[in-house]
């Protein structure tokens, strides 16, 4: 059973494989009864997308039902309870590849939108409220080139972040729980080459704990999972106090999920 149509191409490589594949008839997703009843009634395979809540009740539905793995069409899966389907069995797959380019694109180029103005430019000319060009009002907007930006999270979307804020000449500081050197260094040798041959001014990456990157960045890049509870939770990851560590004149760009911010603070 398959909660939302995931494209021909995707439901073809099932049916090819010699599965019967049922997909969800509607744009919205299934409700949680229209779920469970699907899983009790014995399908082996649950594809799943975030808008799914697979909690401890449905899983156990499914064990006694003979659901055999829960598969997740996007990277993230904080919608699924995998403890609970660790306890009863029941394997759990994501697509961890899939979408770190495209999220990478949307992070950069909501960067740039904040930082230009875009959008409340946008919005001047579509109610008639322009009226005449000035070099600096009522928008100017910033520059994203040369300036630095703190990537938090450099996971596979935040180094495909980072290497699109190389062409920019940023100056990036990355903050992460396990430090690629490797990648570090050859991000390095890139900056170097374009300032050697006359591309870009000198350019930095390094890897910093998070109060300086925090503190340093015109930009903020938010790349972190979602997690919900115990020490390396990330729910308001973003708070008052860490808010208050960037600069007055800093952008937070979120492309995670959105309660890794405290949108209230």
């Amino acid at each position: 059973f398959v909660t939302a149509d995931i494209g021909e191409g995707a439901l073809d490589r099932l049916r090819e494989a010699g599965f019967g594949v049922e997909v969800h008839p509607t744009i919205e997703p299934p409700d949680y009864a229209t779920l469970t009843a699907r899983v009790e009634s014995g399908i082996e395979a649950l594809v799943t997308t975030i808008r799914d809540r697979v909690d401890e009740p449905l899983l156990v539905v499914g064990a006694r039902a003979g659901l055999r793995i829960v598969a997740q069409v996007v990277v993230g899966y904080d919608n699924i309870d995998v403890a609970a389907a660790r306890r009863h069995g029941i394997p759990v797959s994501n697509t961890p590849d899939v979408l770190s380019d495209a999220t990478a694109e949307f992070a950069f180029f909501m960067m740039g939108a904040v930082a230009r103005r875009l959008y409340p430019s946008e919005d001047l000319v579509r109610t008639g409220r322009w009226g005449v060009w000035h070099p600096h009002h009522p928008w100017l907007g910033d520059n994203v080139a040369g300036k630095t930006v703190a990537v938090i999270g450099a996971g596979r979307i935040g180094k495909a972040f980072i290497h699109k804020c190389v062409g920019f000449d940023m100056n990036v500081l990355c903050y992460s729980r396990t430090p690629d050197l490797e990648f570090r260094d050859k991000v390095q040798q890139v900056m170097d080459l374009r300032a050697g041959l006359g591309f870009a001014k000198p350019r930095r990456i390094e890897y910093v704990p998070l109060e300086r990157a925090l503190g340093e960045a015109d930009f903020v890049a938010l790349h972190v999972p979602l997690i919900k509870s115990g020490p390396d939770a990330t729910v308001h990851f973003m708070n008052e106090a860490r808010l208050r560590q960037m600069k007055r004149t800093a952008y937070l760009v979120n492309t995670t999920r959105g309660p890794v911010v405290d949108e209230d603070a």
